[in-house]
Formats: structure tokens, C-alpha cells, sequence
């Protein structure tokens, strides 16, 4: 069967092949440091803004929820990890012994942050990809 053109059909937007899934974004999160380690500890920050450029491209409604958790999310591990080797000088106890702890921790605030924003973001992932789906049919 031949194709055909329709004049006014909207064209596919270039920033349309920069959408990812979001849960790809969480598990490129998890498994990336194995591999590789940004500076600035990038590790932490960069899935943030990935994922709100990711929504930016989608158009999420979301959007503003996703931005808000993400910089909550940073401060409150930011905040935590200042505040717990504040707290371990204060305190007296060795720093070697407590960081194993403080880490543990600090990665659990990140990922529930992060994991908050990639659910958020997912909803219109998938009508964004079934819409897709079904333009291509």
C-alpha cells in the first residue's frame, strides 16, 4: 500500500527523540556509579535533572509536582548528610564507624526521592507512548 501525506498532520518535534522512559532514568541511576562516578557528585543530582528535563520534553502536568520533589529530595539529602557527620563530630563518636550508616541512609533518601518523581512522571509516559502507539498504526 502506498503512504500518503497529510499537509496539516502535525510533524514529529525533534526534542520527541530525547523522551525516555523515567524508570530508565531510576535504574541508569542504580546502576551508572557501579560503572562511572561524576564529580561534583553528580550521582546524586544529575537523575534530578534528567528527569525534569524528561518532563519538560514530555510536557508532564505534572511538571511542577516533579520539579518540587526533586529539589526537596536534594535538600533533604543534602541536609541530612551535613547534619550527620555535624551530629557524629558533635556527639564524639568516630566518623568511620558511623559512615557506613550515614551513607546507607543518605542513598535511601535519594532513591525514595527519585522514585517519587519517576512515579510521578510515569502516568504520562505511558499516554504519551500509547498515544505514540497509536499514531503509528
Amino acid at each position: 500500500m502506498a503512504g500518503y501525506d497529510i499537509i496539516d498532520e502535525p510533524k514529529p518535534r525533534l526534542q520527541e527523540n530525547f523522551i525516555v522512559d523515567p524508570t530508565v532514568i531510576f535504574f541508569v541511576s542504580i546502576f551508572l556509579p557501579l560503572l562511572w562516578v561524576p564529580p561534583f557528585q553528580g550521582q546524586y543530582w544529575l537523575p534530578f535533572v534528567w528527569v525534569i528535563a524528561n518532563g519538560y520534553l514530555l510536557g508532564s502536568p505534572t511538571l511542577k509536582k516533579e520539579i518540587g520533589i526533586s529539589i526537596a529530595g536534594i535538600l533533604l539529602w543534602l541536609g541530612f548528610s551535613i547534619g550527620a557527620v555535624y551530629l557524629t563530630q558533635l556527639s564524639g563518636f568516630a566518623l568511620e564507624a558511623t559512615a557506613p550508616y550515614i551513607r546507607i541512609l543518605s542513598k535511601g533518601i535519594f532513591f525514595l526521592a527519585l522514585y517519587l518523581v519517576v512515579l510521578k512522571q510515569s502516568a504520562p509516559y505511558a499516554v504519551y507512548s500509547y498515544v505514540k502507539e497509536q499514531a503509528s498504526h
